[in-house]
């Protein structure tokens, strides 16, 4: 039992993780470890490494549209009813799409997969995608969607920046040494919160054909805009949530000591921190934040840089 609560306890709260490890039989438990070992055994290469197919929720094949929409003003016809095609054959019955193969309906993924729709010039009038915004009120529409559906779609002013959490670029400027710096963050995190931090600090807003205002649950005039909501006092959430307070203040103040170098470093990072290929560690929320907060440096399409993450 101690090491299943060293197990279980690391990503929740002391009291939830105690709760779980009373809830949870431990014979039951160790016997699918076990069962999951051979599984994974099972699949190895003789040689000894592990190949498997790799395949995103409906959310990724949607966002090509808006994403094109940002970086260029429009899609190619040919692959804008492919994705189309695609993501609509993902949809569940219920009207949801799922965050992967036969799981239940995610409203984030939901969220994005509508919007990609819409922008791709399917009408919101459509039975499936009556369907799909039902389904996405129910669960609570916009507001309650993840931070990261949040900054996408106040990146085609859907949503308002203030709602969105504050990463202040001068985080780059911090030393190794220091307790909070990028590089302790893993390095798909690290590419990811660079990125976010040079478009957080721009908020550029791309000006779509399309609006999902529908997504609301709230009329536009009630609608809050908390970051998120405390869990208790004394938790990691709520050091966050005050750090972005803090952050939110700090973006207030007329005068940024340190932020035109702050900008300066965090673009010299991304550019450099490019693979070969074009894309950024080859993981998708680094890849298109880079681009579009590059674009809003003023890159044209024509930057070596750029021509190599939309190829």
């Amino acid at each position: 039992m101690e090491r299943l609560q060293r197990s279980v306890s690391l990503p929740l709260d002391l009291d939830d993780a105690l709760v779980l490890a009373m809830k949870i039989d431990v014979a039951r438990l160790e016997a699918a470890i076990r069962k999951a070992q051979n599984y994974l055994l099972d699949k190895q290469h003789p040689d000894g490494f592990w190949v498997g197919e790799l395949e995103a929720d409906a959310s990724v094949t949607a966002g090509y549209i808006p994403l094109m929409y940002f970086m260029t003003g429009h899609v190619d016809a040919a692959r804008r009813i492919k994705v189309v095609n695609y993501v609509r054959n993902q949809q569940n019955e219920d009207g949801s799409w799922s965050a992967y193969p036969g799981g239940p309906g995610d409203l984030n993924v939901s969220i994005q997969a509508y919007f990609g729709l819409k922008m791709g010039g399917v009408s919101g009038d459509e039975i499936g995608m009556q369907h799909g915004r039902d389904f996405i009120l129910r669960h609570g529409g916009i507001n309650q969607a993840n931070v990261f559906v949040k900054i996408w779609l106040a990146l085609f002013g859907q949503f308002d920046w203030r709602g969105a959490p504050s990463i202040p670029v001068e985080l780059i400027l911090l030393p190794d040494w220091f307790y909070l710096n990028l590089y302790e963050f893993s390095s798909w995190s690290r590419a990811t919160i660079v990125a976010l931090m040079l478009a957080l600090a721009l908020k550029p807003v791309c000006s779509v054909p399309e609006s999902a205002g529908e997504l609301y649950v709230e009329a536009e005039g009630q609608r809050v805009l908390p970051v998120g909501k405390r869990k208790g006092w004394f938790s990691w959430k709520s050091l966050f949530l005050l750090l972005d307070t803090l952050f939110k203040f700090y973006e207030k103040l007329p005068f940024h000591p340190g932020r035109r170098r702050a900008v300066k470093a965090v673009e010299r990072w991304i550019v450099d921190h490019q693979e070969d290929d074009g894309s950024w560690g080859g993981i998708m929320l680094p890849w298109i934040y880079s681009l579009m907060a590059l674009k809003s440096l003023g890159y044209d399409l024509d930057h070596p840089v750029i021509a190599r993450g939309l190829a």
